[in-house]
Order: C-alpha cells, then structure tokens, then sequence
C-alpha cells in the first residue's frame, strides 16, 4: 500500500469519528494510531479544526431558532 492510500484511510476514520459514525472499537483504534504516529495527530489536529469551524454555521442557525423561540414565549 502507498501512502495516499494510508492518508485516504486515515482521513476517512477521523471524519466517521468526527460525524459520530464510528464503533467504539473503531475509536480505540483511531486514538490508538493518532497516540503512536505524529503524522496522523497533525491530520486529525487539521481535521478537527476545519470540522469545527465548518459546524459553527449549522450550530448558529440552531441557536438562532431557539432564541427565536425564547423570545416568542414571552
């Protein structure tokens, strides 16, 4: 196997972790690669930090929407 294969898995895994679509099992094996190889750390650091930036939208349309009702009820 080359390495953009290995990229490709790796960055697959941490998007199901990050989505909440993987196995526990499938988690102990992500923490475990990401605690032995400083490569992927780095990956799943970016990864994170593009993953919580993208959801801050989705997040706030919500927040929005409660508020909104919040403020109805009054």
């Amino acid at each position: 196997m080359n390495d953009s294969y290995h990229i490709e898995e790796l960055e697959i895994r941490i998007s199901n972790y990050l989505s909440g679509n993987c196995t526990e099992e499938e988690k102990e094996a992500l923490f475990a690669s990401l605690a032995s190889n400083e490569d992927a750390a780095k990956i799943f650091r970016e990864m994170s930090a593009v993953w919580a930036v993208s959801s801050v939208p989705a997040f706030a349309k919500v927040e929005d929407a409660n508020l909104s009702q919040i403020k109805g009820k009054k």
